[in-house]
């Protein structure tokens, strides 16, 4: 309903006469058309063509970032501080009322009023752009129901404490791998570029894009400069621990040793024997 709001309201601003037009046609009257547009008259936030944010989380998102919110640094290690991840959220949960447009996931309290998906969705994107893998993120989210005895949803409204069966780590894989595919990499993904997109807009440059680190689940630019010449994951992670032997940065640029494509490693063989057609000046002798 929200998405066909924002279309619609886009439509009626620029004139057009659309199939989404169209079909409300029977409700919209030409009073009720203006008044939508006076509504927005006075705003420079007009509705564009991403129907994922609506003209209220553009306007709060430039004037957060105007006041000078950033993402959070990274530390000798390339990881965040968790704490000071969940503090950067929270107040983008402010400026996209996650509360009020994300109620069943980003947004979603318990009954004490607390946003504890938050919490734990801040553990999976830290893994995450950490490099973890899904095996691993999985089997940190087993031994936290394990350890802290936490509540597992078996069916819907069905909630048991953890017992170890395999009921309960069949119904936390399922919930885990749902948190990386629909919040990290979708949802999450989406108003990171936003972020991004307003920041640059506003400073000119971006260096520490959290949006990169979740769009290639990594914080290394080795990783997501090769991600970015089309090596795969699993290749990138080989790479990066076989950098002294196959990775030469003597020109300040990343460039790949064509003894890479005798390595051991099947996979990286087969994708670098691919990628030095298209992008034969990534690799040197």
């Amino acid at each position: 309903m929200r998405k066909f709001g924002l279309i619609l309201a886009k439509d009626i601003l620029r004139g057009r006469t659309s199939r989404v037009v169209l079909e409300f046609s029977h409700e919209l009257t030409p009073e009720i058309i203006e008044t939508i547009k006076a509504a927005f008259q006075e705003s420079p936030f007009m509705p564009d063509d991403d129907i994922t944010v609506s003209s209220d989380q553009r306007e709060s998102l430039y004037e957060a970032i105007r006041d000078g919110l950033e993402y959070p640094e990274l530390n000798e290690h390339n990881s965040a501080d968790y704490h000071e991840t969940k503090r950067f959220m929270l107040r983008l949960l402010k400026i996209f009322k996650w509360d009020k447009y994300e109620r069943g996931t980003l947004g979603k309290k318990n009954l004490d009023g607390e946003f504890s998906m938050l919490s734990w969705y801040v553990v999976i994107l830290l893994q995450w752009i950490q490099g973890y893998g899904l095996s691993n993120i999985i089997k940190e989210s087993i031994e936290d129901k394990r350890k802290n005895k936490r509540a597992v949803l078996v069916h819907y409204g069905q909630w048991e404490t953890y017992n170890g069966s395999q009921l309960h780590n069949n119904c936390i894989i399922a919930e885990t791998l749902e948190a990386i595919d629909d919040v990290i990499l979708f949802k999450i993904s989406n108003y990171f570029l936003k972020f991004s997109e307003e920041y640059i807009r506003q400073k000119g440059e971006c260096r520490n894009d959290w949006y990169e680190y979740v769009e290639y689940g990594t914080t290394n630019m080795l990783r997501i400069t090769l991600q970015k010449s089309d090596f795969s994951r699993e290749a990138t992670d080989y790479i990066q621990k076989h950098q002294s032997e196959y990775v030469d940065t003597s020109s300040g640029v990343i460039k790949l040793r064509k003894s890479i494509l005798k390595c051991p490693s099947e996979l990286v063989r087969r994708e670098a024997a691919d990628i030095i057609y298209n992008l034969p000046d990534l690799f040197i002798d």
